[in-house]
């Protein structure tokens, strides 16, 4: 029996030239695509549509060919996808979800099991009814009236692919790596048309800050830029109890920082002193100190004293007795009542 030759000194060469050019190309590959998990992840209560207002989107700045969307939270990334398509359009867009709450990317993973095993909203529906009405009704309820306003004007088939590629990413807008890389993926597969929707991550990570200084508000403005996006979606942090957007604006291209600022009103001095504010009222709730809490709420949320005047206006309220708060079960907002002697 002969004994195979062993290889010749080039070929010894060639195989290493081969090995090292595949571990440059994984390397490449990784750099350039790989997206790795969060550390630091953000537990948080999910929002299955999102409280956002109602947005106008120009004509102009919609697509007639197929584009990425890359957004936030749960649901109402499909309703922001579908207003960016143009009129008459066949194509579904596509869209990656970044959010730090891990919740988030449980949640479209479950809803994209469900949604392939249905050919008609009104199946779809029957489902999520049976499944949750009785011990969720409310939201049940809102989750289907939500997909069949999108169905009705984007088509069933349309809204079951979209849901169907949708790309959750459990992961922080501001980490600069994640956004490049999207932004790469998208290059690769020949997507070109970027559509940005944040929901209000700039104005909460303006809400303990200085919007002009805030080095976590520039790092997300650049990631942003990084996409280099047709339009660009925000909404504000209304600053009270409610602590939720009342507006949302669409912009063309990443959005300027100084427009940003006065059309979302996020300047420091007052938003920082009804954020401390907002701090204490639960503080003081907390406690079960609903007079502190009562005078805090009446002093810094309506007449927007300053902090030491909200704190000395709590002072004055201690001969005042008032009722524990009766919760409103919509939105959980404690209201009080005061008793009279």
């Amino acid at each position: 029996m002969s004994r195979l030759n062993p290889p010749s000194e080039l070929e010894q060469q060639q195989r290493a030239a081969l090995r090292i050019q595949s571990a440059v190309r994984r390397y490449t590959v990784k750099k350039k695509y790989k997206i790795t998990p969060l550390v630091e992840k953000l537990e948080g209560p999910l929002q299955y549509i999102g409280n956002d207002p109602d947005v106008f989107i120009p004509d102009a700045l919609k697509s007639d060919k197929p584009f990425v969307l890359v957004g936030t939270s749960c649901l109402r990334v499909l309703d922001i996808a579908a207003m960016f398509c143009a009129k008459e359009t066949v194509f579904v867009p596509k869209v990656i979800v970044v959010d730090a709450n891990p919740a988030v990317r449980e949640f479209w993973l479950c809803i994209k099991q469900i949604v392939e095993n249905f050919s008609d909203i009104g199946d779809l529906v029957c489902f999520f009814t049976n499944m949750f009405g009785r011990t969720r009704m409310n939201e049940c309820r809102v989750i289907c009236q939500f997909l069949v306003a999108i169905s009705n004007e984007f088509g069933f088939d349309r809204l079951k692919k979209m849901i169907g590629n949708v790309v959750p990413l459990t992961h922080d807008w501001t980490d600069p790596q994640v956004i490049f890389k999207i932004k790469n993926i998208c290059d690769r597969i020949g997507l070109d048309i970027v559509y940005t929707y944040t929901s209000n991550i700039l104005a909460c990570i303006d809400s303990f800050d200085d919007f002009d200084s805030n080095p976590k508000v520039d790092q997300l403005l650049r990631n942003i830029e990084t996409l280099k996006p047709r339009a660009s979606v925000f909404s504000d942090c209304d600053l009270s109890l409610r602590c939720s957007p009342s507006k949302m604006l669409c912009y063309s291209g990443a959005g300027n920082r100084a427009q940003l600022a006065l059309d979302m009103g996020m300047r420091s001095a007052k938003k920082r002193y009804i954020a401390e504010a907002r701090g204490l009222f639960f503080e003081k709730f907390k406690e079960q100190d609903f007079r502190g809490a009562y005078a805090i709420a009446v002093a810094a949320f309506i007449d927007c004293s300053a902090l030491t005047e909200v704190q000395e206006t709590a002072a004055r309220f201690k001969k005042i007795r008032f009722t524990q708060p009766k919760y409103n079960k919509t939105n959980d907002v404690p209201h009080f009542s005061p008793i009279k002697n």
